[in-house]
């Protein structure tokens, strides 16, 4: 498994039927429909299937899975503490559940709540930051799954799978999960796009935006995923 970020923010000069933007308004126009179709248009990735999670799954996820780690640093902890703070208020809990200590920093066991506070931050460094944070939070809850009985990814299906949007199938979901319980010694890597020496910061309508070389970008991932 290739996990791959597209950073929002990248400049696209043609979505479909609206212009130039950011990638990110391709979702925003039109869906997960615009957004492959787009993301084809301009990378020559085809995106043929998508599953759409909301932050509140992402939430409820980590804490079916018993939680997760993360190596936490004191800037983060920081971040992760303001988040909770407006998670909390979003969801009319108590404004101090889920704090964390000041002092607690380094590798820490992080619940629902915090895990979705550690991947929303985006106030240090960059979205090159953020997205990092997200893709450790999917790998640590994937190798969390690989450790479970069939009968305890089925009662994670049973209880997940009416909360999602996707064009899968549920013969798809079956052959998926066939394959993800036979092969658990998969390998998973990790990767963002745009790829260092191909990108930007530049203003275009008065839009902060990822100048970037698509065709650098779409090599790299296919040499990434396929080797070619």
């Amino acid at each position: 498994i290739v996990m791959t970020s597209l950073l929002r923010d990248i400049y696209i000069a043609n979505i479909p039927g609206y212009g130039r933007n950011r990638l990110n308004a391709a979702y925003a126009f039109g869906g997960a429909k615009l957004l492959t179709q787009t993301i084809s248009k301009s990378f020559g990735i085809e995106v043929d299937k998508y599953v759409i999670v909301n932050y509140w799954m992402v939430r409820d996820v980590v804490d079916a899975l018993g939680g997760v780690d993360a190596d936490v640093t004191k800037e983060e902890l920081a971040q992760i503490n303001l988040n909770l703070r407006e998670q909390n208020r979003l969801m009319s809990n108590p404004i101090l559940m889920d704090q964390l200590p000041e002092s607690s920093v380094g590798k820490m066991h992080l619940n629902g709540n915090q895990a979705l506070a550690y991947a929303r931050i985006r106030k240090i460094e960059s979205d090159f930051g953020r997205t990092g944070r997200q893709r450790e939070i999917i790998f640590a809850s994937i190798e969390k799954v690989k450790k479970l009985e069939i009968l305890e990814i089925n009662h994670m299906l049973t209880q997940f799978l009416p909360r999602i949007t996707t064009n899968l199938t549920e013969k798809d979901i079956l052959s998926l999960l066939g394959v993800a319980i036979k092969g658990k010694d998969y390998s998973i890597e990790s990767m963002a796009i745009p790829v260092e020496g191909t990108w930007e910061y530049a203003m275009i309508d008065e839009k902060a935006v990822i100048k970037i070389d698509f065709a650098a970008n779409a090599k790299a991932w296919y040499k990434k995923v396929v080797g070619e």
